[in-house]
């Protein structure tokens, strides 16, 4: 049974419609050979067991739309087409009338869908990251340490962070990052409710896989 008006909610996502790309003049459009590369399961055990030492802790956050933080900066200028629904009043005439026939706008930020998108957004945030002084773990990448943060050491995945080490330093931490990034939540559960995705036989007999 569907709620009624009043209790509804919802929530929608503009993307790149990268499978309707083409050129000016309608050939088959070319990106850049990027990627993004996200954490791996294994990082993240790693973070979550380090943040389970005593005197450590695990503080989650999301950053607020993480792509668009960044510039799209490819090698191919870029426009878009906007849905009417979200068009500029001053693209209509007084009787609410289209003042354009089908228009289009250069596009600045990394919109999700672009090819390119994830790349962008991963080395926009990386490189704040590198500013605050992480420094990257070997052969796992989106995974860092923090020498001036007590060695707090985050893995990022997409718009996804863990932190995790010394108790003391993680608001100092986000603070520093929340000047650079937009973040959209930090927030402290308790060890059983974080890791709620991963296997538990028991409390007292955590089980990583």
């Amino acid at each position: 049974m569907g709620l009624e008006p009043q209790y509804r909610s919802l929530k929608g996502r503009v993307c790149y419609r990268g499978d309707q790309a083409g050129t000016e003049k309608g050939n088959l459009a070319l990106y850049q050979t990027m990627s993004a590369s996200p954490a791996s399961i294994t990082a993240a055990n790693a973070i979550i067991s380090y943040g389970l030492m005593q005197g450590h802790k695990i503080t989650p956050a999301d950053a607020a739309k993480a792509y668009l933080q960044s510039l799209l900066n490819s090698l191919a200028e870029t426009c878009v087409r906007l849905p009417h629904e979200v068009w500029p009043e001053s693209w209509f005439d007084e009787h609410g009338r289209p003042r354009y026939k089908r228009p289009v706008i250069r596009l600045l930020c990394s919109l999700y869908g672009h090819p390119e998108a994830g790349a962008h957004g991963e080395r926009k945030l990386e490189q704040e990251l590198l500013d605050m002084g992480a420094v990257r773990v070997p052969e796992y990448p989106s995974t860092y340490t923090f020498p001036s943060y007590g060695n707090l050491a985050l893995v990022v995945y997409v718009d996804d962070f863990f932190l995790s080490g010394d108790s003391s330093f993680h608001d100092a931490f986000w603070s520093e990052l929340s000047k650079r990034i937009m973040i959209q939540d930090v927030w402290e559960d308790s060890w059983e409710d974080i890791i709620q995705p991963y296997h538990m036989t028991d409390m007292n007999n955590l089980l990583l896989t």
